[in-house]
């Protein structure tokens, strides 16, 4: 608080910002157990619409009759059920309110919520957040979502919430057209065609999750596949890349991965979710820690940015590809260990910076990975406090 004082040009949390960061009574007396989301994304418009089924439990006997849901607007909550009754809702801003009769409400409930509208659109993904409406090279529609920093609701209604995970995991049903091949978290349940030259992709997790790790990807992918001998035995892994990728894919991903793997899991322990395997995703954005559904958008060579340097200036950073070892990382810190507020994403991100360095000794030897973590020191700017400040969702 004496640093926020000081310092002028801090942003002033408004009271959007605490009913966001905190946890409200709305949010307290209920408890995520599962999402069932299904999206429709309209390339053409940049709108979406979908719905979101949340099972969730009453942990609290005496509570608030409101249910707190998130939703950035323009996107509008369009009804919303539970027990095949309509349930009443107001909006302030991006805050939903859902009246919840008592006699509606048991130990364990599903609300269904119907949703619409155009979301905030990611200009420089992943860094400010939205859906993402891009072009691969040959101009073919590209579409999928970043949203850590803000968090989900800005696509999806939900609790926005890190400290809550859906106890039993997420279902993502994503709507695409024909030509194009969606993918989502965890594995591939089953795809329909429908009628209107669209199929239906139904991904799913069974691990917790949290919010900003859920995700889907739209585009013209295909598909490889390998699997690597873990700690727990053969972990299936899928790597799903634009068809004009393919080729990089087999030679630089595939083992880059295989060799990132194997060092995490000496350093940190077996990868977290066997259940749910293990997936690369070519992105339109350079990278993001998607659970079980990493995205990559690197330009397969080794190096520490897209253009194969070394932010170190040690010439260590050239030996492995650190967006494939930073965010293959975050499966362990980040997704399997996550902050309970976004101010504290300095373990999530301390962890996967210090697989970096992991990688490099486990390949170069320890100096070498001392040698390279003493070039990343160097470009410590210590201009800003590592931990933010709580209750507010700021990063």
């Amino acid at each position: 608080m004496v640093y926020a004082q000081e310092n002028s040009s801090l942003h002033i949390p408004t009271k959007q910002d605490t009913l966001n960061g905190s946890i409200t009574p709305e949010r307290i007396w209920w408890d995520i157990q599962h999402y069932d989301l299904t999206i429709k994304p309209d390339y053409n418009t940049k709108t979406i619409s979908g719905k979101n089924i949340i099972e969730y439990n009453s942990i609290k006997k005496e509570h608030s009759d409101l249910m707190q849901i998130d939703l950035v607007a323009p996107l509008k909550i369009d009804s919303v059920f539970q027990k095949g009754k309509k349930i009443n809702y107001t909006q302030n801003e991006n805050i939903w309110y859902i009246k919840l009769p008592k006699k509606l409400l048991s130990k364990k409930n599903k609300i269904t919520i119907y949703y619409s509208g155009k979301p905030a659109e990611s200009i420089k993904p992943p860094w400010d957040g939205g859906l993402v409406w891009a072009k691969d090279s040959l101009n073919r529609p590209w579409i999928s979502a970043a949203c850590q920093y803000k968090g989900a609701s800005l696509w999806y209604p939900c609790k926005n919430a890190l400290y809550d995970e859906p106890d039993k995991g997420a279902s993502i049903n994503i709507i695409a057209a024909d030509s194009l091949t969606a993918i989502g978290n965890g594995r591939l349940k089953s795809k329909i065609k429908n009628a209107d030259n669209t199929s239906t992709y139904k991904w799913e997790v069974k691990n917790p999750i949290n919010h900003y790790g859920i995700t889907f990807y739209i585009g013209n992918y295909v598909n490889l596949q390998d699997t690597f001998k873990g700690e727990k035995g053969p972990l299936s892994m899928d790597f799903w890349v634009l068809d004009y990728n393919k080729e990089k894919a087999e030679k630089h991903m595939i083992p880059e991965v295989n060799i990132t793997l194997k060092s995490l899991e000496h350093w940190y322990g077996p990868y977290p979710f066997y259940e749910d395997g293990f997936k690369m995703v070519d992105a339109p954005y350079i990278g993001m820690e998607h659970q079980s559904a990493v995205a990559y958008g690197s330009s397969y060579k080794k190096g520490t940015n897209k253009k194969g340097g070394d932010i170190s200036n040690t010439g260590w950073g050239k030996k492995t590809d650190k967006i494939i070892v930073h965010e293959i990382a975050h499966e362990w810190f980040g997704n399997n260990i996550t902050a309970g507020d976004i101010a504290d994403r300095w373990i999530q991100e301390g962890f996967a910076g210090l697989g970096e360095e992991l990688v490099i000794a486990d390949l170069c030897g320890k100096q070498a990975g001392n040698e390279f973590m003493n070039g990343r020191f160097r470009t410590i700017e210590n201009d800003k406090p590592v931990i933010g400040r709580y209750g507010i969702n700021e990063d």
